[in-house]
């Protein structure tokens, strides 16, 4: 029986693409053998360093061309734009964000899929491993920022300064950001916005201890990409345990410890997360291990949503015409809208969950 041949697109944001990798993976862990795969959808197989599967071992570019030229593909293969069906946390049902793009692909393509990492699935060669130059050994970062069609998700950037300026003593703070993107320069950080493509992103990630976010792709990286120094491993019993729990085998003999590079990516130690989240996305929709959460998480009676639920709105006041606007909206310190379910997250709070893993 000859492998299917499938040809992925997703034309949303980075971060929904880089949660795809994850269910790519989990289709070929689930159905070895049984299917080769391409992707043409964005950040994926571009020369311009934003390429999340690159080095993917999961993706088989099935011609030489441009990854956008989809009609070429179709004729060889099975051409599927995924979704990641929100309707996963509908009807009283209660999923990660991650296992939407599975079930979708479970559903399309008529296989089982099983997800064993809980993060996005990137693969990091040559460069990806280098620090990235003028940075302090110890840092965290920030995303201050937003993208102009989700004004909804963004935090007071007076509050974000003030946040910075509460902790600067104990951590370097490290801001990034595209310049595609609305980011208001904060004070007393080491400026990267618009200095980064994605693969840079990823290693400006590598090396940071904590992340400051709103839901967006930061969160996304904070889980997915490994860290790096002398405590990034637990203990040994532990990572046998690991390793017995996931049938993995290390390149050591019996009774070796083997080299850092034999451990499983499960034994990797977690980078912690402090999300401004608001009430705009369930929990269980966003939440990765290790990850703090801060909002109102649906309990605000003014909004037409029940506790534990979201409301999904994009924009704290009107632009262009879109109709989903936040249905309960404050002005911050400087006389700005932002949804009330941010608003009443205080300053204190983020340094208090900042404070936690300092």
């Amino acid at each position: 029986m000859h492998p299917r041949r499938i040809v992925l697109d997703q034309r949303q944001s980075a971060g929904d693409v880089l949660v795809l990798t994850a269910a790519v993976k989990a289709l070929h862990e689930s159905q070895p053998g049984m299917f080769i795969t391409d992707y043409v959808g964005h950040h994926g197989r571009l020369s311009d360093g934003n390429n999340l599967f690159e080095h993917n071992p999961y993706i088989t570019p099935f011609y030489e061309g441009p990854p956008h030229d989809v009609r070429k593909h179709v004729a060889a293969a099975q051409y599927v734009m995924c979704d990641y069906g929100y309707g996963c946390n509908g009807a009283g049902r209660s999923f990660h964000f991650l296992y939407g793009f599975t079930e979708f692909l479970s559903r399309k393509l008529g296989v089982h899929i099983e997800m064993k990492d809980f993060k996005g699935d990137l693969y990091l060669e040559g460069e990806d491993l280098e620090p990235w130059p003028g940075l302090p050994a110890t840092y965290a970062i920030i995303d201050a920022g937003h993208k102009a069609d989700v004004t909804a998700k963004l935090w007071s950037v007076y509050r974000y300064q003030e946040v910075v300026n509460a902790t600067k003593d104990r951590i370097a703070w490290v801001q990034v950001g595209s310049a595609a993107d609305t980011h208001a320069h904060l004070t007393g950080v080491h400026d990267l916005i618009g200095q980064t493509n994605l693969r840079q992103l990823i290693r400006v990630f590598r090396g940071a201890s904590l992340v400051l976010t709103p839901i967006s792709l930061p969160m996304h990286l904070a889980a997915a990409v490994p860290m790096i120094g002398d405590g990034n491993k637990p203990a040994p019993a532990d990572v046998e345990k690991m390793h017995e729990r996931y049938g993995q085998k290390r390149g050591a003999a019996k009774g070796e410890r083997g080299s850092p590079g034999d451990d499983p990516p499960a034994c990797r130690k977690i980078r912690p997360c402090v999300v401004l989240a608001g009430q705009r996305e369930q929990r269980q929709w966003e939440l990765y291990p290790g990850h703090v959460m801060l909002g109102t998480d649906g309990k605000l009676s003014q909004c037409p949503v029940g506790v534990g639920d979201a409301c999904w709105r994009n924009k704290t006041v009107k632009i262009d015409k879109d109709q989903s606007l936040c249905m309960s909206a404050m002005l911050d310190e400087q006389g700005k809208p932002m949804p009330e379910c941010l608003h009443r997250v205080s300053v204190a709070e983020v340094v208090r969950a900042i404070e936690r893993f300092l």
